[in-house]
């Protein structure tokens, strides 16, 4: 949820910082009842959450969200293509995790049965890391950083909406009123309606 929430946020902060984009009324209260919008539809994920540490979680996942902010202006000021972003994003983060990985973390990969191995690698690697990537190379080369991260913004609808018919889980309250604030902060941010 804070990740399509707060992206939209974080792009155009640094698309004005680097690219000098400015942004409408409309699209900045657009950008506002988006996050306000997601966090409704994870509202129950939220309060059933844990205390304690939760909120360091919380704020590196912020950054994480900024950094990746980051690199998709960073893909737009500097015409990246798909093949160069799939390398980047693929075998150079490969090069320094897979070295903490296996110096540091557990793992039961030896363990696992060979068919889940093949599956996971098989999926993760083809379809967020190639087919997912690519797609947004070229969304943000075509119609920008702030329409793709808005664009973004949509998925926990469409998630909650899918999981209706496949998962049998039905929305509550605070998930439909969500829904709806994020269809309409998505309208106002992409400029399809406007605040006079």
């Amino acid at each position: 949820m804070f990740l399509n929430g707060c992206l939209p946020i974080f792009t155009t902060l640094f698309g004005w910082f680097w690219l000098g984009q400015k942004a409408r009324f409309s699209q900045i209260a657009g950008l506002g009842i988006i996050l306000i919008g997601v966090t409704l539809v994870g509202y129950e994920g939220f309060v059933s959450s844990a205390g304690g540490m939760t909120w360091l979680g919380d704020v590196l996942f912020l950054a994480a969200i900024a950094l990746f902010a980051v690199f998709m202006v960073a893909n737009r000021v500097w015409t990246m293509t798909p093949g160069q972003v799939v390398f980047a994003v693929t075998i150079v983060s490969a090069v320094f995790y897979v070295p903490i990985w296996l110096l540091w973390l557990d793992s039961n990969l030896a363990v696992a049965p060979g068919s889940e191995i093949l599956l996971q690698g098989a999926y993760q690697g083809l379809v967020p890391s190639i087919l997912g990537i690519s797609c947004l190379n070229v969304a943000v080369r075509h119609i920008g950083t702030h329409m793709t991260s808005v664009f973004l913004s949509a998925v926990p609808v469409v998630a909650a909406l899918v999981a209706i018919p496949i998962l049998q889980e039905m929305p509550g309250l605070p998930a439909w009123i969500g829904m709806i604030t994020v269809t309409v902060g998505i309208l106002l941010a992409l400029g399809i309606i406007g605040l006079n």
